[in-house]
């Protein structure tokens, strides 16, 4: 029998024998930018438990004025005590007799990110990071400047990345 854990706003979810759990990992490596997707999960069908349903701010009941279904969620998604997700992104698709929500992770954050920031392919690092130079490394790497000004040495520099 497979362990299940699921957390929506570090807090745990009822999970009973029926909830599945499927995930769909999506590889973007042969794709267009255009058409880039992200991992997700099919519709994930909670039982309507108290529990549940204080984690979803009674978002089911019309007196109850909650937000909770507008806006994403942090989620995590655990199988047998190994984290198979620890950063999704969980939004509420509807509450029947079911509380029926699905997770998406991977691509979709870092696209946000972009997209939120108007940023433009010009302001991506790719991959790159500004790296802060050790005080220890200092004088030889001014050491190593100098020298390359001699003549033969600077082939060298380049190679070693100076």
């Amino acid at each position: 029998m497979t362990e299940q854990l699921l957390f929506v706003d570090n807090k745990a979810m009822d999970i009973n024998e029926s909830t599945n759990i499927t995930l769909n990992f999506r590889s973007n490596i042969f794709s267009d930018v255009s058409k880039i997707t992200s991992n997700n999960t099919y519709s994930i069908k909670l039982p309507l438990t108290v529990n549940n349903c204080h984690v979803i701010n009674y978002a089911h009941l019309p007196s109850h004025s909650a937000q909770y279904a507008r806006i994403n969620h942090k989620g995590r998604y655990l199988r047998n005590g190994i984290e198979i997700i620890p950063d999704a992104s969980v939004i509420l698709i509807e509450i029947s007799e079911t509380i029926d929500i699905a997770m998406t992770w991977g691509n979709v954050s870092k696209f946000a990110e972009i997209v939120n920031d108007n940023k433009t392919l010009q302001d991506l690092s790719y991959g790159r990071r500004k790296e802060t130079i050790r005080p220890e490394y200092l004088k030889l790497i001014m050491a190593l400047k100098m020298m390359s000004r001699l003549p033969g040495i600077t082939l060298w520099l380049q190679l070693c990345g100076f």
